[in-house]
């Protein structure tokens, strides 16, 4: 899903939720959160510890990181009891989009939120998007979902020629 939007229209932290919500109920969920430098990848992991910290004690589940760096993992924090009790074992990653490659690497994501990605490095967008992240979701699972989110950042360039790509009817077979 490819969202254009103006700004402050509460677009991210409605996604932010949806990636919550998909990690901190769902079993065997691996998610990510992509934004266009480490700054605002922060400030979008920040949202989902805000959720986080303010669920009622009854539907918060185990949580064992909690850290930018190590993301969010909803597994039980006792390592020893883990194998008895493993908690969801679900978890979101959060990831910088200022490099060529690697993003998602090795990672079966069944949510995905890609945060202003008209904003990122025009050599690297592409292959961001359509190699890393592309090849990580799992498509063999009906309920994943990846969104794509930006206000627009004028014609001519990666994010607008994958809007008008996007926005062609499909061939008739």
């Amino acid at each position: 899903l490819m969202v254009l939007k103006a700004r402050q229209l509460g677009s991210s932290t409605l996604i932010e939720g949806l990636i919550a919500w998909k990690t901190m109920f769902f079993k065997n969920v691996n998610a990510i959160v992509v934004s266009f430098d480490s700054e605002h990848a922060a400030y979008l992991f920040s949202i989902m510890q805000y959720i986080y910290d303010r669920m009622p004690w009854f539907l918060k589940p185990q949580c064992s990181a909690r850290e930018y760096k190590d993301g969010l993992k909803f597994e039980n924090p006792d390592f020893a009891e883990r194998r008895r009790n493993p908690g969801l074992n679900s978890g979101v990653t959060v990831q910088a989009a200022n490099k060529r490659t690697g993003v998602g690497q090795g990672l079966r994501l069944s949510a995905a939120h890609c945060s202003e990605f008209s904003d990122w490095h025009p050599d690297y967008a592409r292959d961001v998007i359509e190699e890393d992240l592309g090849n990580a979701l799992a498509e063999d699972d009906p309920d994943m979902f990846a969104i794509l989110e930006s206000t627009a950042k004028g014609a001519g360039n990666y994010s607008y020629r994958l809007w008008n790509k996007n926005c062609e009817p499909a061939e008739q077979a």
